[in-house]
């Protein structure tokens, strides 16, 4: 499990660093549509690094199914206590006002397509309260943690094979 926690640390500080230097260039408000397609790139993060990880896990000893997902949970669960108390401070003490572009470019966005006021109130209501930080952390743990942990590690299988 030695290789999970490092790799789990190390994707952790990348993400931690993609927040910050996402903040500093001013791409999480000012260029905030340019932001939104580097965080579709950022999705390749922990593919990655629970990719990496397997392979350098596999090559010392071959790992079944069970032992993937131990892997990629652990993985997960180590970068996900790094980046979670970094994305709360961020939040609270960085960028306590992080999520007023995102509201704003969202309702530009649907106003554009016509949307109704009603449509746009609800909609922009539902992003508030993703934003929430019992959210956040929930979200995180369920979704990162357990789904992609589990999910990477299995699309794994086909490529890094047990050795007989």
């Amino acid at each position: 499990m030695k290789p999970a926690v490092k790799y789990g640390a190390w994707m952790g500080g990348v993400m931690c660093l993609y927040t910050t230097i996402m903040w500093l260039t001013k791409l999480d408000s000012t260029y905030l549509s340019t932001g939104q397609y580097l965080d579709i790139i950022v999705t390749m993060v922990p593919i990655i690094f629970i990719f990496l990880c397997i392979r350098s896990a596999n090559a010392a000893t071959p790992l079944n199914a069970v032992g993937r997902i131990k892997i990629g949970i652990i993985l997960s669960l180590v970068s996900w206590s790094i980046y979670t108390p970094f994305l709360l401070l961020y939040h609270h003490v960085i960028n306590p006002d992080w999520l007023t572009p995102v509201l704003d470019l969202k309702e530009r966005e649907l106003i554009a397509q016509g949307v109704s006021v009603e449509q746009i109130t609800a909609q922009l209501d539902s992003i508030r309260s993703s934003g929430t930080d019992g959210s956040i952390v929930v979200m995180g743990l369920l979704v990162g943690v357990l789904a992609m942990g589990t999910i990477l590690s299995l699309a794994t299988l086909p490529f890094f094979r047990m050795k007989k």
